[in-house]
């Protein structure tokens, strides 16, 4: 059994107070991915997509990509690991 006497103290005197601070955080900003690649006096145009699979799949858009740059972009798409075959 356990039991609590008191000395005239205050229970609230006896625990500390709880103090809460507001949270700060900024507003979420959507992140785009972008790339342009020249080769050989031709470029891709700077490319955009707002999202990783997106832009994977715009690596391997020839037409998109105004044919250009074919093999840099092979090179891109391995190397950040997009998903599926370039």
């Amino acid at each position: 059994m356990l039991s609590f006497t008191s000395c005239g103290k205050k229970v609230s005197d006896l625990w500390p107070e709880a103090t809460s601070d507001a949270a700060y955080s900024e507003d979420a900003v959507s992140e785009m991915y972008t790339y342009e690649l020249q080769e050989s006096g031709c470029s891709t145009g700077l490319q955009a997509a707002s999202t990783f699979s997106e832009i994977c799949i715009q690596l391997k858009d020839h037409e998109a990509n105004g044919n250009c740059a074919f093999d840099d972009r092979e090179d891109l798409f391995i190397t950040a690991e997009c998903s599926g075959v370039f």
